[in-house]
């Protein structure tokens, strides 16, 4: 399933609207103990991902489908997305790992590790043009990395911090000479943060620019999947999550061919993993999967398996440099009806977006 931008709006497909049945079902039922959630997830899953009855609101899979709140079983051929017929058409309009990145953001502090690289930034008059960033004058770079200013022209400029001749710390980080004989500056920035510099000499022709400075983008395995019917259940990326990365995914493998994958996302691992099964783990923090859950961000799917036994969830991480640092945890399910307690869970992945 690709997940799009928020931009237009579209009806839900009938897939994402399994959530009010996991809602239901799964691991977070309303002012209930942590310790009751264990035995409704052992109890609720019946073989072939079947639901059993609800017996406190009287809801079965039947009844649900009948309500276009469960897809049909071929809610997926060959690979796309079906809608049912009641459903209008159009996709999953909503970017639940954007939105995710976006609350992380103003949650979670990261651990931001450090390396060096070069990246280099062309100056003539009157622009600075970063390459590596469609030519625009903003540099998008991971922590620790050096910048290379580099002279293609005979006017002498500058390559001076702060947002022009008036702002108070003008100078007071960086200050490269690109005059004379002089047609190279170089700085390393060891500090995450927003950083606009300008030219002196060519401020009134507006000859500025800005790095951002992000922490790199990492993607980290947490715990292991327990058994499905066709092997140990995993859970990876195809990408590191950088920002501007169009097609990053999670690559949910190791289940059976044809069943039903979903990916369930939260901003924090799990303190203590909860057993659900005697051989498989919810890994991810429960309040924080709850939150995501009541905002509409999770789960992503059903979708169904290929024949190797593996689904890609895509999401698009658009290129906005204030996600830098957010961190999102996921962890996949897989309906199966020959496992333990008819469902099988992967290990869980962090993920730090960066550059």
């Amino acid at each position: 399933m690709r997940v799009e931008l928020p931009g237009s709006t579209t009806s839900r497909c009938a897939a994402i609207s399994a959530r009010e049945a996991f809602r239901l079902s799964f691991w977070l039922r309303q002012n209930e103990h942590m310790s009751m959630q264990a035995d409704s997830l052992r109890t609720s899953i019946a073989p072939h991902s079947r639901l059993r009855s609800v017996a406190r609101t009287g809801i079965t899979q039947e009844s649900l489908k009948t309500r276009n709140l469960i897809p049909n079983d071929d809610v997926r051929q060959n690979g796309s997305p079906v809608l049912l017929p009641a459903t209008p058409t159009g996709v999953f309009a909503m970017s639940s790992l954007t939105r995710a990145l976006a609350l992380c953001f103003l949650l979670v502090a990261c651990a931001v590790p450090s390396f060096a690289q070069a990246h280099t930034v062309n100056v003539f008059c009157c622009a600075f043009q970063d390459p590596a960033n469609g030519g625009s004058n903003q540099t998008i770079i991971p922590v620790g990395t050096t910048v290379q200013w580099v002279r293609t022209d005979f006017f002498p400029h500058t390559v001076t911090n702060g947002t022009g001749p008036t702002d108070p710390i003008a100078g007071t980080i960086f200050n490269g000479n690109l005059a004379g004989a002089a047609t190279m500056f170089s700085f390393t920035f060891n500090t995450v943060g927003t950083f606009p510099y300008f030219c002196t000499f060519h401020s009134v022709q507006n000859m500025v620019g800005t790095v951002f400075v992000l922490p790199a983008a990492t993607s980290t395995s947490v715990g292991t999947g327990c058994n499905s019917s066709a092997g140990t259940l995993v859970l990876g990326t195809n990408s590191l999550p950088k920002v501007g990365n169009a097609t990053f995914g999670f690559v949910l493998s190791g289940g059976p061919s044809g069943a039903q994958g979903f990916l369930f996302l939260s901003g924090a691992i799990a303190a203590t993993p909860l057993a659900v099964t005697p051989t498989c783990l919810a890994y991810l923090d429960l309040v924080s999967l709850q939150a995501f859950m009541a905002a509409g961000l999770t789960p992503t799917g059903p979708q169904l398996l290929s024949g190797a036994g593996s689904t890609t969830f895509t999401f698009n991480i658009p290129l906005i440099p204030s996600l830098g640092g957010a961190t999102v945890s996921g962890q996949g399910l897989v309906f199966d009806g020959l496992a333990p307690g008819g469902l099988a869970l992967s290990n869980a992945v962090t993920i730090v977006v960066g550059a």
